[in-house]
C-alpha cells in the first residue's frame, strides 16, 4: 500500500490526541465547579492526567512514525506496528473513562445534584470516543 494513503490516519490520531487533551483540560478546569465526592473528583483527575499522559506518548509515536514514513515508499511492518501502537493506546484509556460516566449516571439518578458532573464527564467521553471511532477506522484500512 502506498505511503501516502497514511495521511487521513496520522490527521485522525493527531485530532483524537487533541481531544484527549482538550476535554482533561476542560475537566479539570471545571472541577472545582461542579459537586462531586471527593473519592470521584479523586478518580476523574487521576483519568484527565491518564489522558493527557497518553496525548503525549501519541504525539511523539507520530512523530515517530512521520520519521518511518518518510524512510519508505510503503506501508512496512514497523508503520503498521506503530499504527497499532496508537490506536491501542487510545482504546486503552476508554473502560475507565466508560466506568466513570457510568457511575456518575447512576449517582446523578439517586443525587441529581450530581447530574452536572455526569454531563461534564459524559460529553467528554463522547467527544473521545468520537475521535477514537474515526482514527480507528483509518487505521483499520492501513493496517
Amino acid at each position: 500500500m502506498p505511503i501516502q494513503n497514511l495521511e487521513p490516519f496520522t490527521t485522525a490520531a493527531y485530532h483524537c490526541a487533541m481531544q484527549m487533551m482538550s476535554n482533561a483540560d476542560y475537566i479539570m478546569k471545571e472541577l472545582p465547579n461542579i459537586n462531586l465526592p471527593d473519592e470521584l473528583g479523586n478518580k476523574l483527575s487521576n483519568i484527565c492526567e491518564g489522558l493527557v499522559g497518553t496525548k503525549h506518548d501519541i504525539i511523539n509515536e507520530l512523530d515517530d512514525l512521520s520519521t518511518a514514513i518518510s524512510s519508505s515508499e510503503e506501508i512496512t511492518h514497523d508503520i503498521k506496528t506503530r499504527i497499532n501502537r496508537i490506536i491501542r493506546w487510545i482504546a486503552d484509556d476508554l473502560p475507565e473513562i466508560h466506568e466513570l460516566v457510568m457511575e456518575l449516571q447512576t449517582l446523578s439518578k439517586s443525587e441529581p445534584a450530581y447530574g452536572l458532573a455526569f454531563m461534564l464527564v459524559a460529553e467528554s467521553a463522547v467527544n473521545i470516543l468520537n475521535a477514537f471511532n474515526e482514527a480507528a477506522a483509518e487505521a483499520e484500512l492501513v493496517a
